[in-house]
């Protein structure tokens, strides 16, 4: 949804600041509604893994070169700086979604995370995974494999009122 180099240079003030804690997550786009509420064109499948794809190089460059250029059909730096450095030289890049014709497979795939609101799904997915790493003679180990369920079934009975009342005032 962001311009990957400012994405890239956020994050690694948050790293800064939290003195090297910071990850970035990214994926290729799930939910067309956030993407209209913010006016972002949603991507189709193809087209957000690409995006995908030259997003990470872009992350990538900026996080290990210095200055860092890079062109693709979708973005493209040149002799941008990343500056200040993250704390321990780079920062781990999690790679969200659940989908098995292209997440699953994909090769620059090192960190995943399962979103799903069902979290008995997660170990079926991990089968999955283990098995298109065995068809492509990749080590399943290699990859950081995070599960991040949440139930949404209420967000949208949350108001001010329900909120505790040291939060109160802080919310509008």
């Amino acid at each position: 949804m962001r311009s990957p180099g400012l994405l890239v240079k956020a994050v690694t003030t948050l790293d800064v600041l939290s003195r090297g804690r910071a990850a970035l997550g990214v994926g290729a786009g799930w939910d067309g509604a956030e993407h209209n509420a913010y006016g972002i064109p949603f991507p189709r499948s193809a087209s957000g893994f690409d995006q995908l794809d030259e997003a990470l190089q872009v992350s990538r460059a900026l996080f290990t070169q210095h200055p860092a250029t890079v062109t693709g059909a979708h973005y493209a730096i040149a002799g941008a700086y990343n500056s200040p450095r993250p704390v321990h030289g780079s920062i781990p890049i999690l790679v969200a979604g659940g989908g098995e014709r292209r997440t699953l497979t994909w090769r620059p795939l090192r960190r995943r995370v399962q979103r799903d609101r069902r979290p008995h799904h997660g170990a079926a997915q991990a089968r999955r995974l283990r098995a298109h790493c065995e068809r492509a003679g990749r080590d399943p180990a290699e990859i950081t494999k995070t599960v991040f369920a949440f139930d949404t079934s209420d967000l949208g009975k949350l108001t001010a009122d329900a909120a505790p009342s040291r939060l109160r005032g802080r919310m509008a």
